[in-house]
């Protein structure tokens, strides 16, 4: 699958616009993420995984609003 990077040139570009910060994560079976169980794709699983980097990202103490964009679960 595609890596985070894929998103370098729009998050430069958003950057440019706005004050914000991007974060490109790469799910389980993209880019260089490893994790104990390769083969659970499952869109709970993936949806558990963003979850909960959103909450250590962004937990009680720093309430920033978010924008979440995504591309492609090839459903």
């Amino acid at each position: 699958g595609f890596s985070g990077l894929s998103w370098a040139l729009m998050s430069k570009a958003v950057t440019n616009l706005v004050r914000c910060q991007c974060i490109a994560v790469d799910i389980r079976g993209h880019g260089e993420t490893k994790t104990t169980d390769e083969s659970d794709l499952s869109i709970e699983t993936l949806t558990n995984d963003i979850c909960q980097i959103l909450h250590y990202l962004f937990n009680e103490e720093n309430k920033t609003p978010i924008f979440l964009i995504g591309h492609s679960m090839g459903i």
